[in-house]
C-alpha cells in the first residue's frame, strides 16, 4: 500500500472529533472579506475620503492568532490595518532658472500627498459549542484602534530672503492659508479628517465548519460598544516673514475635538475568515 493509501484510509476512519481543536492547539486565521469582495482592496481611492471611521474597526484585511486553552475555550489576538498613499505633482516654474534667464522654461515639481491610515487591535476569548464538525463560537473581548487622514505638501521653490514669493500652485483646498505680515503663505500639512481614537468591548456569534482537520471555515456577526474622541483637526503652513524677514512655519487649528460613543451590531457586520490549525494535540 502506497503513502497515498495509507492517508486516503486515514481519513475515512476520521470521527467528527477528530476534526476538532484540542488544548494545546493553535490557529492562524485570515479575514476572507477580500476574497468575496475584492473591490475592497482594488477600489479607486478617494483623496477627498478614503476609508474611515468604523471601517478600522472591521479591517477588510486583518489576522488573527489563536490558542486553545482547553478543547472549548480559545483566546486570539486580531491586528488590521490599512495605508493608502497617493502623490500627485503638477508643474511650476523654476525660480532659480528664471532669475538667471528671463527665457528659461525650466520646471519644477510641487507635489501632494495623501495619507490615509488606520490600525486595529481586538482581544478576546471564544467558547465553542458543539462536538460534531460544525461548531458553534461565541465569546467577546477588548478593542482599540485609531485612523488619521492627512496631505502633506512639498514646493519645488523654496521660500528664502532672496525669493520671498516663490511661484507655486494651489494644491487642493482652494487659496493658501492668508496670515498678517506673511507673503507666499502655503500648506505644508492639512488633515481632512482628524486623528481619531476608538476603544471599546465587543461580543460575537458565528459558526465555523471544518473541512479537515487543519483548514476550517468560519463566519460571525459582532456587535460592539465603541467610546471615540478625536484630536483637534489643524494644519501645518509655511511663508516669509516680512518684519524678520525669514522664513517660518506656523501651526493653526481648524477645528476641536469632539467624542462620541456607539452599540450595535454596524461596527462591525458579518465577518468570514479561513482558519488553519497546528501543533493539533490529542488527549
Amino acid at each position: 500500500m502506497t503513502k497515498k493509501d495509507m492517508r486516503r484510509a486515514q481519513r475515512a476512519n476520521w470521527k467528527p472529533e477528530d476534526f476538532l481543536p484540542k488544548a494545546g492547539s493553535w490557529a492562524l486565521s485570515i479575514n476572507a472579506n477580500p476574497f468575496l469582495n475584492p473591490g475592497y482592496i482594488f477600489g479607486d481611492y478617494d483623496a477627498g475620503g478614503g476609508v474611515g471611521g468604523s471601517a478600522y474597526l472591521s479591517p477588510v484585511l486583518s489576522v488573527a492568532g489563536k490558542y486553545m486553552v482547553t478543547d472549548n475555550l480559545g483566546v486570539r489576538l486580531n491586528v488590521g490595518w490599512l495605508y493608502n498613499l497617493k502623490s500627485e505633482g503638477v508643474y511650476t516654474r523654476d525660480d532659480i532658472a528664471y532669475m538667471a534667464d528671463k527665457q528659461s522654461i525650466d520646471k519644477v515639481v510641487d507635489r501632494a500627498n495623501f495619507h490615509n491610515a488606520g490600525a486595529s487591535f481586538n482581544v478576546a476569548a471564544e467558547y465553542r459549542i458543539g462536538k460534531r464538525r460544525v461548531q458553534g463560537v461565541v465569546g467577546g473581548g477588548l478593542l482599540y484602534a485609531f485612523t488619521y487622514s492627512s496631505i502633506t505638501y512639498s514646493y519645488g521653490n523654496a521660500i528664502t530672503p532672496e525669493n520671498p514669493s516663490p511661484s507655486f500652485h494651489h494644491l487642493y483646498y482652494g487659496a493658501d492659508p492668508a496670515r498678517d505680515g506673511f507673503s507666499s503663505a502655503r500648506f505644508l500639512r492639512y488633515f481632512y479628517s482628524p486623528p481619531t481614537h476608538y476603544l471599546g468591548l465587543m461580543g460575537f456569534v458565528g459558526v465555523e465548519w471544518f473541512i479537515s482537520p487543519w483548514f476550517s471555515l468560519g463566519a460571525e456577526v459582532n456587535v460592539a460598544a465603541v467610546y471615540n474622541w478625536t484630536q483637534n483637526l489643524y494644519y501645518e503652513a509655511e511663508g516669509f516673514n516680512n518684519k524678520t524677514k525669514q522664513r517660518e512655519t506656523w501651526r493653526e487649528e481648524i477645528e476641536p475635538g469632539s467624542r462620541g460613543f456607539t452599540f450595535g451590531t454596524g461596527n462591525f457586520g458579518a465577518n468570514f475568515n479561513l482558519t488553519f490549525y497546528f501543533n493539533r494535540n490529542k488527549k
